[in-house]
């Protein structure tokens, strides 16, 4: 399903006109317009080809004009073709990382990175999507905080961008990475970069602006949720906080890679034993919070206290991120 990336991110580019320079990958000519000779992945092996890509992806940059850097980095790329991620038997052909998280654990990644050799415009084959769908699998099992995982997937000189939601899969093409004719005038040399902006913005974002409700840049231990009423208003914290809410001591429930789910963690809440629930359902049903309400004015017993609640998210593709802390 095609969407486009202003669905997924909160704001435009803060820097209007900003170029991004893919370096290494172009030659020029030395004499009148710039003649861009692009590698064409479909003479190489995969492992050529993420090797090719990955400088691109380590070295990008967001600059003014005048070449003065503008956005500092907020993530880290790491090459797992030969190396499962830690603590796993799962080899993705790169992942990006959290810059400021000490291991590069799946509970640290932000996008996956899944490369196949022959361009694939149509439909995925059904491996490769199985295989970009266990990669995001695997960061929802990890990451309690997601809205979504992004993963890219490098297929020939193209690259499309997979959104793993709760509603399912979303498809974005952020074009041609990669060329294997010449470019001999500058208005052509000037839609080569749109992709390479793309993903530089996309990579500039920070975590809370795309794929996470709250910033994860640092280690998120404890949250802290708004008083008002109805919010998505939250905060995150390494080490616990007064007045935040302790998430080290997650109950493992099995995780679903689409539809309906839930984190639950045993908690404190203003010194009382409690559990703090995390969940994601469909937009036409009721939040839980107003079930439990329900349950108590009907004078049924055994009903756990409520002592707060929440919506983290309204709508994300159908649907809706909610929060509760119920007495233990």
């Amino acid at each position: 399903m095609g969407q486009k990336i202003s669905d997924l991110v909160e704001q435009a580019p803060a820097v209007v006109g900003a170029k991004i320079y893919p370096t290494r990958l172009a030659r020029h000519s030395s004499e009148g317009d710039p003649t861009y000779e692009f590698i064409n992945p479909q003479t190489l092996a995969e492992k050529t080809l993420v090797s090719c890509f990955a400088p691109l992806l380590e070295k990008m940059i967001c600059s003014s004009d005048d070449g003065s850097q503008i956005m500092p980095p907020r993530y880290d790329f790491h090459d797992h073709q030969n190396s499962a991620v830690s603590g796993t038997r799962i080899k993705p052909d790169g992942v990006v990382y959290y810059g400021q998280h000490r291991s590069p654990v799946f509970k640290s990644a932000h996008i996956a990175l899944e490369a196949k050799v022959l361009q694939c415009s149509g439909q995925v084959p059904a491996k490769h999507l199985g295989q970009m769908g266990d990669y995001a699998l695997h960061i929802w099992d990890a990451q309690p905080t997601r809205t979504f995982v992004p993963v890219l997937y490098l297929h020939g000189p193209f690259m499309s961008l997979f959104i793993f939601a709760r509603s399912g899969y979303h498809r974005v093409e952020l074009g041609a990475m990669f060329y294997k004719s010449c470019v001999k005038t500058r208005a052509e040399a000037g839609k080569l970069y749109l992709p390479y902006k793309d993903l530089a913005f996309l990579l500039s974002l920070p975590p809370q602006k795309f794929g996470h409700f709250v910033d994860v840049s640092a280690s998120v231990n404890s949250l802290s949720f708004s008083d008002e009423p109805l919010t998505k208003t939250v905060a995150g914290a390494s080490a616990g906080r007064a007045g935040y809410i302790d998430i080290s001591d997650r109950i493992r429930r099995r995780v679903h890679i689409h539809r309906r789910l839930a984190y639950l963690f045993r908690t404190r809440f203003e010194s009382k034993r409690a559990f703090l629930k995390i969940s994601w359902t469909p937009i036409n049903r009721l939040p839980e919070c107003a079930i439990y309400d329900y349950i108590a004015s009907q004078g049924v017993s055994g009903v756990p206290r409520v002592f707060k609640s929440g919506i983290l998210v309204k709508d994300l593709f159908g649907y809706r991120a909610e929060y509760l802390i119920l007495e233990d």
